[in-house]
């Protein structure tokens, strides 16, 4: 049957808009922007199963590991070691604006012709290593004070040792000296780096208590000092308390050295030169 000319109209604009429908959607579908998108989404997947297939290893890994330290039975030298007392002081001083009394902070200034000479030192393209035992000229500063505070020469090459601070130097002693079957006197309240140093060396701390007024209790220690004993650790001015040794306590170490010829002294002196006391020290 014969459309009327209104309804004919009607289906060419139905038709057109059927073409122009396909027409957008053709677009739509090959817009570059879904290319990228798919492509996008292509990657996005992939590095998603490369993140799932790494972290699947890294646990398989750890399990590995885990069961491997078991098994072997593998623990830390120091278990018993955490947070120091000298952290949680210095971390309440800060919280509460105090002063820090938890360890030996200089209340004043450094002197000036130390920083002109750092910075001349700093800006002065001093940047290859260092001989092994320290600085020439160093050593030969440390040998002329040593002669001049205590009226004897050491050998530079073969009698000093420079280290990046007290800590190191005290950690290279012990860990040289000491062995398994090898006893440490350490004298509390004391640095706390001393015990884990004697530790990790396979050494046994023996901690002696000081007597109510800092300084040492010898009949305790020489009650403690036998064949094993290989080491004893004095500090002096002593921290935390700034107590000075006397010339009897000099002595008494005297006595104990000569009595165990065995016997070593590791003698920290970080505050040698800010003593007050018009005394033996």
């Amino acid at each position: 049957m014969k459309a009327s000319p209104s309804d004919q109209r009607s289906i060419l604009d139905i038709a057109r808009f059927d073409q122009q429908t396909n027409s957008l959607r053709h677009k739509a579908a090959n817009l570059p922007e879904l290319a990228e998108l798919a492509s996008t989404t292509i990657k996005s997947n992939n590095a998603r199963d490369l993140r799932i297939a790494a972290e699947t290893e890294l646990n398989d890994v750890k399990r590995d590991y885990f069961y491997f330290y078991v098994k072997h039975d593998f623990m830390s030298k120091l278990p018993h070691v955490g947070t120091t007392i000298f952290t949680i002081m210095s971390k309440l001083a800060i919280e509460h604006n105090a002063i820090n009394l938890s360890q030996g902070f200089p209340n004043f200034p450094v002197d000036p012709v130390l920083t002109s000479i750092l910075e001349k030192n700093a800006t002065g393209n001093f940047h290859q290593y260092a001989p092994m035992q320290g600085n020439t000229m160093l050593l030969s500063e440390i040998s002329r004070l040593i002669q001049q505070s205590y009226g004897r020469k050491v050998l530079e090459n073969e009698e000093l040792l420079v280290t990046a601070g007290a800590t190191q130097a005290i950690f290279s002693i012990i860990m040289a000296h000491i062995h398994s079957v090898d006893e440490v006197v350490i004298l509390d309240p004391s640095y706390d780096c001393y015990e884990p140093s004697v530790i990790l060396a396979g050494g046994k701390p023996v901690r002696i208590p000081l007597s109510n007024d800092f300084l040492p209790d010898w009949n305790r220690i020489n009650d403690a000092v036998n064949s094993k004993t290989k080491l004893i650790i004095t500090n002096n001015p002593h921290n935390p308390s700034g107590r000075t040794w006397s010339e009897f306590d000099i002595q008494q170490l005297e006595q104990l050295l000569e009595k165990h010829p065995q016997l070593l002294v590791l003698s920290d002196e970080v505050y040698e030169y800010i003593t007050f006391e018009n005394k033996f020290s």
